[in-house]
């Protein structure tokens, strides 16, 4: 079974590579869902420090900017 990647795995990918071409979904296309997981996600990001321009940035800018989403 595959597992979704947790706030701490989304954490270290940050500070290896930075937020500008990460992007945040709710994975509803495989295995089990959890409607509330990219809020969950964003929560604990915000309460491990990420910065709310980066949390942001992850959880909608950069898909926005990506997919030319006026906005």
């Amino acid at each position: 079974m595959r597992e979704k990647i947790t706030h701490r795995e989304v954490t270290e990918i940050l500070d290896r590579w930075g937020p500008d071409r990460l992007m945040l979904n709710t994975g509803f296309h495989f295995g089990s869902a959890d409607p509330l997981g990219l809020a969950k996600t964003v929560h604990r990001l915000r309460l491990g420090g990420v910065p709310e321009p980066t949390v942001r940035a992850l959880a909608h800018g950069n898909a926005a900017r990506f997919f030319d989403i006026p906005g």
